[in-house]
């Protein structure tokens, strides 16, 4: 100790809650981790409240959950949606989402009409979560304005949930 007392010198016994600090890192890499293999198609709009508009060609746009949004309610097991014809402003909540984990609002990210919801989810609604993309939309809405501020693109929104 002589020659390298900064080296040698006695270590302090060790803070009592370092494996609790080691632990919580570790989970946050590993939910890093899983965030960056989620995916946010480019070819829709998304709200900050995590769901998504996509623009169909008849001018009607689908409305569905996030793949953010699936992975943190967990398992769904139970759908309630809008009624044929509900008009809803964007930020209202337009549908009831039930988990193993929690129950949350589905919050719409543009105000319109709801011209049909997917009938599927009744029987079906794990496909919020096999399929938020593709087969576990929730409504098609028709658009009061098509160009309505308040959603974001797909990267804006991997960045904000990043």
């Amino acid at each position: 100790t002589k020659y390298f007392p900064r080296l040698f010198r006695p270590l302090a016994s060790p803070q009592p809650d370092t494996a609790s600090h080691l632990r919580d890192g570790m989970s946050a890499l590993k939910r890093r981790r899983k965030h960056m293999s989620l995916s946010y198609p480019d070819d829709r709009q998304y709200h900050p409240e995590h769901l998504w508009a996509q623009p169909q060609t008849d001018g009607s746009v689908l409305v569905g959950i996030s793949d953010y949004a699936q992975e943190q309610l967990g398992a769904v097991i139970f759908v309630e949606l809008p009624e044929t014809g509900a008009h809803f402003a964007q930020g209202q909540s337009c549908a009831s989402i039930e988990s193993a984990k929690v129950t949350s609002d589905a919050i719409m990210p543009l105000s319109g009409t709801v011209l049909e919801v997917n009938a599927a989810l009744d029987d079906t609604p794990e496909l919020l979560n096999q399929s938020p993309y593709a087969e576990g939309w929730l409504a098609r809405v028709k658009p009061d304005d098509p160009a309505e501020p308040g959603r974001i693109s797909a990267a804006a929104y991997a960045a904000q949930v990043a």
